[in-house]
């Protein structure tokens, strides 16, 4: 490009004369000279008269509106501009100048700058963090021409970024209750919601072997259900479920003389049966 910086030498070292191949001295030369001079002369206040510096942001200079011009091309190729620190554009730190201007206050009184910027990408500087927007940016390209909820499987990758492994988090339901109301509502607009929470198991009966006062109970128990009451000959044996027998009579009786050292809910379980006698111990 031809500026007013590059011609004016140029210019000035034509109008010497010495590059047409007079000798000034001479009057011949001196003759065939003046009229270029006088040529050169008119021809540079013309190139000054028609030059225009390029125009920028007010209250930017040069060096500032040259990173603008590295934010949109950065943001024509990866979507967005929470670059990555390290992240360079047309020769310029771009993703370290981003990440000063999003420190709290940078853009105090540059307000013309903070547009200039939102008209490149409105979330240049998210609530959340810039990882999560550079993942989310790159599957908002991949979905843009989908219809329906989007479907992105794992391993496929986008400038170095597993965007489907990011995606199939952020629909875990403890993760997607973790987003911000943004982030999630920037989710939804794609068509992803979060996956249903799975429904609690339910508990597994234990397979601990019964102790010996957890069997004595389980038969009287099951004594009580088919006789009705809970008086119970010394020697009656009463076989459980799994086929196991329990001397109920003898349980009882002996239950009965260490009942002052029974813990209090041991001596719950035989009042609900009905034993009158774990009332009073």
């Amino acid at each position: 490009m031809i500026t007013a910086r590059s011609i004016f030498p140029l210019l000035r070292a034509l109008s010497t004369g010495l590059q047409v191949g007079f000798n000034p001295y001479s009057l011949a030369g001196q003759c065939a000279v003046w009229p270029v001079r006088s040529n050169l002369i008119a021809f540079s206040l013309l190139a000054a008269s028609q030059f225009r510096p390029a125009r920028r942001p007010s209250g930017c200079n040069a060096t500032e509106t040259t990173y603008l011009e590295a934010a949109k091309a950065y943001y024509d190729q990866h979507w967005t501009l929470c670059a990555p620190r390290t992240a360079t554009m047309l020769d310029r730190p771009i993703g370290q100048w981003l990440s000063n201007l999003r420190r709290p206050g940078a853009l105090d009184g540059h307000a013309d700058w903070k547009i200039a910027l939102e008209a490149v990408d409105e979330d240049w500087n998210p609530e959340w963090p810039a990882d999560w927007q550079r993942h989310y940016a790159a599957l908002r390209e991949l979905v843009a021409d989908e219809e329906g909820r989007a479907d992105v499987l794992p391993g496929v990758t986008v400038h170095g970024m597993d965007i489907g492994k990011w995606l199939a988090r952020q629909r875990k339901p403890e993760v997607w209750q973790a987003l911000t109301d943004g982030q999630r509502e920037r989710l939804e607009q794609l068509g992803i919601t979060p996956h249903a929470s799975k429904p609690e198991e339910p508990a597994k009966p234990s397979t601990a072997p019964l102790s010996a006062f957890e069997r004595g109970v389980a038969a009287l128990a099951q004594y009580k259900a088919r006789e009705g009451s809970v008086t119970v000959p010394r020697g009656h044996v009463e076989r459980l479920e799994d086929g196991s027998e329990v001397k109920l009579g003898v349980f009882l009786s002996n239950t009965k003389t260490r009942r002052a050292k029974l813990t209090t809910g041991k001596l719950a379980a035989l009042a609900a049966l009905g034993l009158e006698w774990a009332l009073e111990g």
